[in-house]
């Protein structure tokens, strides 16, 4: 049986990004308001099968521009793999499922590529086999990675903890999205080490307080660049200036807002208007820089 379901991965920006502190399972508490764009994977759950021998899942890796960045990934290692045996953990009888996977995402780009792919196949897999608790979905999400449980949400959301507690926001902004990304690699653990954060413990009623005032703030677009922040811009920023030169030509080139999304390289640009990002664009093509063009889904 093939393309017994499909759906887009979408990718995500960061409009903020606070690390608080180290935790003691050596994870971060985090502070962070990340909004789907129409940027995606296509993921496709071409075929599976209970009561197999053994319980198996395989990804094609089709096409895409980005296909080469998981050529020669170990099965295990997968996202995608990952995500799904999580949701079927304590399944009563073996699985095979085969899914082929369109990358236009490219990976380590702090735009959420992989963790975007983990929750597609874990929704695609629990419609297939017909579960439909959000419960065990978000339980096998938090276990795959600490960005996958924002993609079964979507939209935009404010989060804290890992990523994993995540709270829904309607905003009436659509905006227009322009993405550099050069290829840098950055190591996510080491712009971690690099801020240095301690284990001591952040008040609760600190953190919701802030949470109000970042939630508040989404509705004044025109404060943006004064309060929405990203931690990881100073260390990356200070091993890759050329990484700042692009923030500050996003101003200069007329976006309202500016950031690096994630622990990087990708920063991006918002625009009110689709002419104006699509000329941003092509200005920073002609400077040598690889560009994405998307639209904001915060509805």
């Amino acid at each position: 049986m093939e393309d017994i379901l499909s759906a887009k991965a979408r990718a995500k920006v960061n409009l903020h990004l606070q690390v608080l502190n180290k935790r003691s399972d050596n994870f971060h508490n985090l502070l962070t308001i990340m909004c789907e764009i129409e940027l995606y994977d296509l993921l496709k759950l071409k075929s599976f099968k209970r009561g197999s021998e053994k319980f198996g899942i395989s990804v094609d890796i089709d096409s895409g521009e980005y296909s080469h960045h998981l050529q020669g990934l170990p099965c295990e290692e997968n996202l995608i793999v990952r995500g799904v045996k999580n949701l079927f953990r304590d399944y009563p009888e073996p699985l095979d499922m085969r899914f082929s996977l369109i990358k236009n995402i490219p990976s380590g780009a702090g735009l959420g590529g992989g963790s975007s792919d983990a929750a597609c196949a874990i929704n695609l897999a629990a419609k297939a086999i017909g579960i439909s608790d959000y419960n065990r979905l978000h339980e096998a999400a938090t276990a795959t990675g600490s960005d996958v449980p924002f993609f079964l949400k979507g939209g935009l959301c404010i989060a804290k903890g890992r990523g994993e507690i995540l709270k829904r926001i309607e905003v009436s902004h659509r905006f227009f999205v322009v993405m550099v990304n050069n290829g840098i690699h950055i190591s996510t653990a080491e712009a971690y080490r690099k801020l240095n954060r301690n284990f001591d413990e952040i008040p609760e009623d600190e953190i919701t307080q802030k949470e109000k005032e970042l939630i508040s703030t989404l509705e004044k677009v025109e404060s943006w660049k004064d309060i929405f922040i990203n931690d990881f811009e100073g260390p990356v920023f200070a091993l890759y200036p050329e990484l700042k030169t692009l923030k500050e030509k996003f101003y200069d080139n007329g976006a309202f807002f500016s950031l690096m999304s994630g622990s990087g390289s990708t920063v991006y640009g918002l625009f009110y208007r689709r002419e104006d990002a699509l000329l941003s664009m092509e200005k920073l093509k002609r400077e040598g820089n690889r560009c994405f063009f998307a639209e904001m889904i915060a509805t």
